[in-house]
């Protein structure tokens, strides 16, 4: 029994190589009286070079393969409906009848002749039937028949040998016996040749005219094929009205209107810039530019003046805060809970000294007068202090100069002063023990 292998592209109803090629497959001519098993492969394409096609999923599906002419029932030559489905391959396999009594049929009425009918595949998913193939098939006669060379109709001359039994039996010389068409012939004496010519005269007269009454009539030929459609009928009576359909789709936005009076408003935006911690710039909300506002708080108030605006901070109205003056010319400001802090203003009038022992505590503009070398130290050493100190040598000559180690210059250390001139010293006590800070300047 033959296989034919069919590989169905279910989405171009088209047949094709193979499930790994694209290439057009062309239908084989099938013959008449075939045991022809089809297997047929459902594929569906993968939309790739490497890999054309994906098998189809089969597990919900039967299949229908038959040959016949479209649009008449009864013109359906053979048919399969019974398959062996395999899921994992998606491959139906069945065998095609291609000796049906309807073959037989349409090959007596084409006097032989191959028959062009339509080979179609239909799908069937859980009820829903799909043709998913109809393309054009020939089945051709075929030769041998049960395994030998078919031999050609006769029908035996019964009228011819009715006759010749007749003419035979007027015969002198010839015993004749017949059983049905077969005859057997004795001599029994030699006839002249004159009754021997005659003899096969009238043979061949009888074979020339074909002789003999009229054979029975053979059977009726096929039905011809069906008249042509009929001319189309006058129009039936209008309809009802049919119910009202669905509203349609939204219809396209019209053209946007004139602008608007004045002048449109350009997409800007803002943004905060430099170091500091306070963004004014917090968001924009449309075309507005929203901006935060200044909150005060204690000791301090804000205030809306024209195009400005003024911040005032209010120290000694602050909560927490209290300013004191102290001895000398220091403002102490003192933030429970932390330690005081001093401010030492420089403010007042120029105290002359004579001592060369500086006062840290004293006044913070300080003014000495030497007439000669000097030895210099400092006393009252409070943190934060500060005492700026004129030196004059009112000499003429130069004196020398010696500074205690609680003095700690940060530049070149004075050693002499020229006679006539002055030094500007200015002196920081950072602590209350030893450390104080001196700078200095000659002019």
């Amino acid at each position: 029994m033959a296989t034919l292998p069919l590989f169905l592209d279910t989405v171009n109803r088209r047949l094709v190589a193979s499930a790994t090629s694209a290439a057009p497959f062309t239908l084989p001519t099938f013959t008449r009286g075939d045991a022809l098993t089809l297997r047929v492969t459902l594929l569906t394409p993968n939309e790739t070079l490497v890999n054309p096609f994906a098998l189809a999923n089969v597990s919900n599906l039967t299949i229908r393969a038959g040959i016949g002419a479209a649009g008449l029932a009864s013109a359906l030559l053979t048919l399969q409906i019974s398959w062996l489905r395999d899921n994992a391959s998606s491959t139906f396999t069945g065998a095609l009848p291609l000796n049906t009594p309807e073959i037989e049929a349409a090959f007596v009425a084409s006097n032989g002749a191959a028959l062009k009918s339509l080979f179609e595949i239909e799908i069937d998913a859980d009820g829903d039937k799909t043709t998913a193939l109809q393309i054009g098939a020939s089945i051709v006669e075929d030769v041998i028949k049960d395994g030998a060379l078919e031999p050609e109709a006769y029908t035996p001359p019964s009228a011819l040998a009715d006759n010749l039994a007749l003419l035979l039996a007027d015969s002198a010389t010839v015993d004749v016996s017949r059983s049905g068409n077969e005859f057997t012939f004795h001599t029994i004496d030699r006839a002249s040749q004159a009754d021997l010519d005659a003899t096969v005269a009238r043979i061949a007269t009888l074979e020339a005219s074909g002789g003999g009454p009229a054979g029975p009539a053979g059977p009726a030929g096929p039905a011809g094929p069906a008249g042509a459609t009929g001319a189309t009928g006058p129009a039936g009576a209008a309809g009802a009205t049919g119910a009202t359909g669905a509203t349609g789709a939204t219809g396209a936005t019209g053209p946007a209107g004139p602008a608007g009076g004045g002048s449109g408003g350009e997409a800007n935006t803002a943004s905060n810039i430099g170091t500091g911690t306070g963004n004014i710039f917090s968001v924009k909300s449309g075309v507005d530019l929203q901006l935060r506002t200044l909150a005060q708080g204690d000791g301090v108030t804000v205030q809306t003046d024209g195009d400005q605006i003024t911040i005032a901070a209010n120290l000694i109205a602050g909560t927490g805060i209290a300013l004191t003056p102290d001895a000398g010319n220091t403002l102490v400001v003192a933030a429970a809970p932390n330690s005081p802090v001093h401010f030492s203003t420089l403010r007042g009038t120029v105290a002359t000294v004579a001592s060369s022992t500086f006062d840290m505590s004293g006044n913070g503009l300080q003014r000495l007068i030497i007439s000669g070398d000097t030895t210099f130290s400092a006393n009252n050493f409070t943190g934060g202090e500060l005492v700026s100190v004129l030196i004059v040598n009112a000499t003429g000559a130069d004196a020398l100069l010696t500074w205690n180690a609680a003095l700690i210059f940060v530049n070149a250390v004075p050693l002499s002063l020229g006679a006539g001139k002055r030094l500007l010293l200015s002196l920081t006590a950072y602590d209350g023990t030893t450390i104080v800070a001196a700078t200095a300047s000659e002019a």
